[in-house]
């Protein structure tokens, strides 16, 4: 059991150098298509994540390459902007109509992340998608959490989308 813990704590410590090491890339772009490029470029370098898409539900103030616009006339786009909660991502085992639509791909898409933007409503989704059940519904969503934050802090402008003053963001939840 020990050896179980040990080995947990070692991957916990990798994923959280990859999202440090995210965050500084973010940092360190000098405008939001960089920072754009930098996410897509370390989700699918260092974290392997197969597919990356990001989406809006809102018209951004300024039009980014990667940042895709979905409206809601469809049935399943209206579902999965009604079931998404600020800090709250949700995975689990993909639909077919969820899979061609977040992905647009005919790659085998077993399970996906739905990682939600936005600090006071849901402007956007930052979808991933995995050839395995990498993605299972009763995953640890930490890390998924903080992922969203740094993406929704670095974007939020685009949106008018003022973070909360509170400083507690994740760290109060466990």
């Amino acid at each position: 059991q020990v050896d179980s813990l040990v080995s947990i704590a070692g991957d916990n410590g990798v994923i959280m150098q990859k999202l440090h090491h995210l965050a500084l890339r973010l940092l360190q772009a000098r405008n939001q298509q960089m920072a754009l490029d930098a996410l897509y470029q370390q989700l699918q370098g260092p974290f392997a994540v197969e597919q990356v898409t990001l989406f809006s539900w809102e018209l951004p103030s300024s039009s980014l390459a990667g940042l895709q616009q979905l409206g809601v006339r469809q049935d399943w786009v209206a579902s999965l902007k009604a079931s998404l909660r600020p800090g709250q991502p949700v995975c689990g085992f993909i639909e077919a109509q969820w899979k061609q639509g977040l992905f647009k791909t005919t790659e085998p898409i077993e399970s996906m992340c739905c990682v939600p933007l936005g600090w006071h409503s849901v402007w956007g989704v930052l979808a991933l998608g995995s050839h395995s059940n990498r993605f299972q519904p009763d995953l640890g969503t930490y890390f998924l959490k903080i992922l969203g934050e740094l993406v929704s802090a670095q974007f939020d402008g685009l949106f008018n989308d003022v973070m909360p003053e509170s400083t507690d963001l994740v760290l109060s939840e466990s």
